[in-house]
């Protein structure tokens, strides 16, 4: 995994890649923000479709297992929980035409 991205910087976004690639774990994907589409998240990938995922006290669990983080600065940890969720199958409207993650 690359290490972290820190704020202001500049990054190259490869859009093509994933015509010839699947998103995998731990890779930095761009999207637009679909409440506000002239802005753009940069999230990395922690799971696939059909994959479970929890947050236990600010602990992210993949199928699981405790997925480790020490990209994540402790300023930036969070003791929040959430339940399990299986991670659906997406479709990728962001740019055209759409392709199906698989």
């Amino acid at each position: 995994m690359e290490p972290g991205l820190e704020d202001q910087e500049r990054i190259f976004i490869n859009k093509l890649v994933y015509r010839l690639e699947s998103i995998e774990r731990g890779d930095i994907v761009v999207f637009r923000y679909p409440r506000d589409t002239h802005k753009s998240f940069i999230k990395r990938v922690i799971g696939l479709p059909g994959d479970r995922i929890r947050i236990s006290y600010g602990h992210v669990y993949l199928n699981g297992q405790l997925v480790l983080e020490p990209y994540v600065p402790a300023e930036y940890l969070d003791g929040r929980s959430f339940p399990e969720t299986v991670v659906p199958k997406a479709v990728i409207l962001s740019w055209r035409p759409p392709f199906h993650v698989q």
